[in-house]
């Protein structure tokens, strides 16, 4: 994982820093669904971020810099 994606895992809660190493946390299903979709909105948002401007390039760059695609 790069460490934008890092990032947002752990503020969806889906992982946890301990002396600066990232572990997955240990979630029940119900709580593991909430997680996954809090992440798929944060990388929605910082997606929508990069578009507003209306600059594709911008926005292909930022993509690919940030998540690796």
């Amino acid at each position: 994982m790069n460490e934008r994606i890092k990032e947002l895992a752990a503020q969806a809660e889906l992982y946890f820093y301990m002396n600066g190493k990232l572990y997955p946390q240990e979630l029940s299903a119900e709580k593991s669904i909430v997680a996954y979709e809090r992440f798929a909105e944060l990388i929605a948002r910082e997606i929508l971020l990069y578009a507003q401007d209306g600059d594709l390039d911008f926005m292909r760059f930022m993509i690919k810099k940030n998540f690796g695609i």
